[in-house]
């Protein structure tokens, strides 16, 4: 129903309004600018208005504008008009929902893709966009202080940064969000080698819960990870000036770590069905094994049921209820009989583990 009623409030959506459609509390974000020039950073991590841009953006640098929030419709709305980025992919960059997207045109290039993180409980996706332009980068992202901060963090020290173009910034910065698959992907696979190795001491139940979750992480992981496949494979192909050969190098790069990604998914979900299927089999055999043990009791006590039927009859002439040792007898008789039909079924090898 959840499901259901976020496709009913997006149909209904006004095309283009900027509407944010995520699970975190809206807040107003924060536009920092970073810029590369001659080898160096001149501007690093400035807090600046949308109207400011502009003015910092010159021929020759690298400008890197990051934006921490797409809950705040007010700095995504003045930034698409200050970039020129049309309003429709303005929206689409606060549609929390929204499947990975590419669009080239001749003055920039806007894709939206998601973040993978392992929370504890479960893969989660964070909505990200990145445009490239002439002279600019631009990442927008869902929270604070998540993957384009860290990326930040882990390579403005490097000089080769400095040196980069807005095509290969625009690159390094899509290769980082992929590679950041890799560990909730691996954390799954961790989850379901655990599960593998205490399959036989998990609850049929507990481990058929186990095996969902898992497979709904392998889903949410396979959906997030083909759609961005799909998306940039056309950059290969594309004429676009706003792509370099090493930058489309790169973006090559990371359409086959994607592809590395898909191999393993669809690996991991044929071993999840094996494991399920092997769970099922085993819950199977405990209780055809549960049947089989009281199918040979019961077997056991049919020759004695049989006795204490005939002499629990009401007759009045039974020969056998006067005889002195008649009550004797019919217990050793019955001993004997199920000793006798213990045996022949442990003979014919009923009663082997």
């Amino acid at each position: 129903m959840k499901t259901l009623k976020k496709v009913k409030k997006r149909a209904i959506k006004f095309p283009g309004k900027i509407e944010y459609t995520g699970s975190e509390p809206s807040r107003k974000g924060n536009i920092y600018l970073t810029r590369f020039a001659e080898g160096s950073v001149d501007i690093d991590h400035k807090h600046v208005a949308a109207n400011e841009i502009n003015a910092l953006i010159k021929e020759g640098a690298t400008c890197w504008i990051s934006l921490d929030s797409i809950s705040d419709s007010n700095n995504l709305q003045e930034l698409g008009k200050v970039l020129g980025v049309h309003h429709l992919f303005v929206s689409d960059m606060a549609n929390a929902d929204h499947q990975p997207k590419l669009h080239i045109s001749e003055k920039y290039i806007f894709l939206t893709l998601k973040g993978l993180h392992f929370n504890g409980n479960g893969v989660e996706t964070e909505h990200l966009s990145l445009i490239l332009g002439k002279g600019f980068v631009v990442s927008i992202s869902e929270r604070e202080k998540r993957f384009f901060e860290e990326f930040r963090t882990t390579y403005l020290g490097e000089t080769s940064l400095w040196n980069s173009t807005p095509d290969f910034l625009f690159s390094l910065l899509i290769d980082f969000v992929v590679t950041g698959y890799f560990a909730p992907i691996s954390k799954v696979e961790e989850e379901m080698e655990e599960a593998e190795i205490n399959l036989l001491h998990y609850a049929s139940d507990v481990f058929s819960a186990k095996m969902l979750d898992i497979r709904k992480n392998l889903l949410i992981a396979r959906k997030v990870v083909v759609s961005l496949r799909d998306e940039l494979s056309p950059i290969q192909k594309s004429t676009t000036q706003l792509l370099s050969a090493q930058a489309g190098l790169q973006i090559e790069n990371v359409i086959d770590h994607l592809n590395h990604l898909i191999q393993s998914i669809e690996s991991y979900r044929e071993i999840n069905s094996g494991l399920v299927e092997l769970s099922y089999a085993q819950t199977s055999n405990r209780m055809n094994e549960t049947i089989t043990t009281l199918t040979i009791i019961s077997t056991i006590f049919i020759p004695l049921t049989f006795v204490v039927g005939v002499y629990g009859m009401n007759f009045r002439y039974m020969p056998e209820l006067e005889q002195k040792w008649g009550y004797p007898a019919i217990l050793i008789f019955m001993l004997v009989a199920g000793v006798g039909m213990y045996l022949l079924m442990k003979k014919r090898g009923f009663l082997k583990k």
